[in-house]
C-alpha cells in the first residue's frame, strides 16, 4: 500500500562478549497488504507459504473461522481472512497516519465475492519488496 516502515533488528550470531560481537543491526521492513485469493466459493485455507517456508498451517474453513477471523503469526505479522460472501461488503479503507501517502488518503475499496487475506504490518524482511507468497486452498465452483 505504499508505506513500508522499517525497524532496526539484530541479525547474525554472537552476543555481548562473544568472539563474533553482538550481531549487526539492519533495517527490517513491514507493510500492510491485501491478497485476493479467489472468486467464490472458497471453503478452506490449508497453508500459507513465504518463499517455500510454511508460515501458517490450517486447515481453517468458513464454518470454523468466519469472515473477519484474525490470526497472529508472531513476528511475521497478523492476517484477517474474508471468505467473499456476496452480501458481505466489508470495506477496506486506507487510513494513513499522516498525509505523505501519495494520494491514497481516504480511498475505500469493497471486494464482494472475492476471498481475500488482509495483512496488518506483514514482516517483509531486509528487502522492501514482498516475498513470494503462496496460498493453498480449496473450494466449490459456483455456477
Amino acid at each position: 500500500m505504499g508505506r513500508r516502515p522499517a525497524h532496526q533488528e539484530g541479525v547474525g550470531a554472537g552476543g555481548k562478549g562473544s568472539l563474533f560481537g553482538g550481531g549487526q543491526k539492519i533495517p527490517i521492513y513491514y507493510e500492510k497488504g491485501l491478497h485476493v485469493l479467489s472468486t467464490p466459493m472458497m471453503d478452506e485455507l490449508r497453508v500459507i507459504q513465504q518463499n517455500g517456508r510454511v508460515l501458517f498451517r490450517g486447515p481453517i474453513t468458513r464454518n470454523s473461522h468466519p469472515s473477519g477471523s484474525s490470526f497472529d503469526l508472531g513476528k511475521e505479522g497478523t492476517f484477517t481472512i474474508w471468505w467473499g460472501e456476496g452480501d458481505h461488503l466489508v470495506p477496506i479503507t486506507v487510513t494513513p497516519t499522516d498525509t505523505t501517502t501519495d494520494g491514497f488518503f481516504g480511498i475505500e475499496s469493497r471486494w464482494p465475492l472475492w476471498t481475500r487475506i488482509v495483512w496488518d504490518q506483514k514482516r517483509l524482511g531486509s528487502s522492501a519488496v514482498w516475498p513470494q507468497m503462496d496460498y493453498t486452498a480449496s473450494g466449490t465452483a459456483v455456477q
